[in-house]
């Protein structure tokens, strides 16, 4: 961390006056060339010197306020990352089953509200309700970034699930 410059005007006893004297010249187009003379008086404070040391201080400055923006700015984004893989989403699925048992057809494709970068995305399921027998083992295949195939292995003839959906990003 960088001492702040506390920077300073430069006070005077008599601001903006000026001597003006003839130089006894005079420009190409005949005009005279007058001399001004600041006539400040007593200075009663000192200001601040706009030098090398005070501007490439504030450039560095800068410079570490930049790298620390796209720092936050970064930090911000994963963070945002993490609370989204968190926060997931709910799917509420109807599930049917027109087959005898041990037969079933109720697979079915559940797409995502959010497309995930990776796979790897969790998919936990609560069974809401079911009709027509057991519902046995619930199954996940299939996953890709914007969706997935459920399916239950029981004689049920219809269940409804909620899928919990988090990760994958």
């Amino acid at each position: 961390m960088r001492d702040l410059i506390s920077w300073l005007n430069e006070v005077v006893e008599n601001p903006n006056h000026f001597t003006i004297v003839d130089s006894g010249e005079q420009n190409s187009s005949g005009r005279t060339i007058y001399i001004i003379t600041p006539e400040p008086g007593e200075t009663i404070q000192e200001g601040t010197p706009i030098d090398d040391d005070n501007l490439n201080s504030m450039d560095q400055a800068g410079w570490e306020a930049l790298q620390t923006a796209k720092f936050v700015a970064n930090l911000e984004r994963q963070t945002r990352d993490h609370v989204d893989a968190i926060e997931g989403e709910v799917v509420r699925v109807d599930l049917t089953n027109t087959q005898k048992y041990p037969f079933n057809n109720s697979e079915k494709t559940v797409t995502l509200t959010k497309r995930r970068n990776k796979t790897n995305y969790t998919v936990l399921v609560e069974v809401i309700s079911s009709t027509g027998g057991g519902v046995g083992d619930i199954r996940i295949t299939d996953r890709v970034d914007n969706a997935f195939k459920i399916s239950y292995s029981g004689a049920a003839t219809a269940v409804t699930v909620d899928c919990y959906v988090q990760g994958g990003y």
